[in-house]
């Protein structure tokens, strides 16, 4: 008679763990299902919105040179005076020129706007005119 109620208690203890599995594998699928569509959330609102929140505006500021360009409508009245700036050198009037050459003949004009364009130009001899002409002065825009 033991023997018969071990094998009865037995069958109970394994009905119990089967039910318990049963249990286990709903649960799983639901997390696994409910985590799939956060991410999709998640991904959804940084493609429409962008990386981070709170921030205010829509990230595109401007720069020095949108701020000089913008100073074009102002220039409209003055002469446009092209130099480029190609590598390390200064082109004006298609001419290869020093930068105190330049700066001199600049300083001979009046009422002159200096256009400046960037064809591969090392920012050291770029940044050497923008700084030349500010400190003479000089009114310029950065064409793009």
């Amino acid at each position: 008679m033991k023997k018969e109620q071990m094998d009865r208690e037995e069958k109970k203890n394994m009905k119990k763990r089967k039910g318990k599995g049963k249990g286990r594998g709903k649960k799983f699928v639901g997390t696994a299902v409910l985590l799939i569509v956060a991410l999709f959330v998640l991904g959804f609102l940084i493609g429409k919105f962008g990386f981070g929140f709170g921030g205010q505006g829509d990230g595109e500021g401007e720069s020095a040179s949108q701020t000089q360009t913008s100073s074009e409508l102002s220039t409209n009245s003055k002469n446009m005076i092209a130099v480029s700036v190609v590598e390390n050198d200064y082109l004006f009037e298609n001419k290869k020129i020093t930068l105190d050459e330049l700066m001199t003949k600049l300083k001979a004009m009046d009422n002159i706007c200096v256009e400046i364009t960037s064809d591969n130009a090392a920012l050291k001899t770029y940044n050497s005119l923008t700084d030349k002409l500010k400190a003479e002065g000089i009114e310029y825009v950065e064409k793009k």
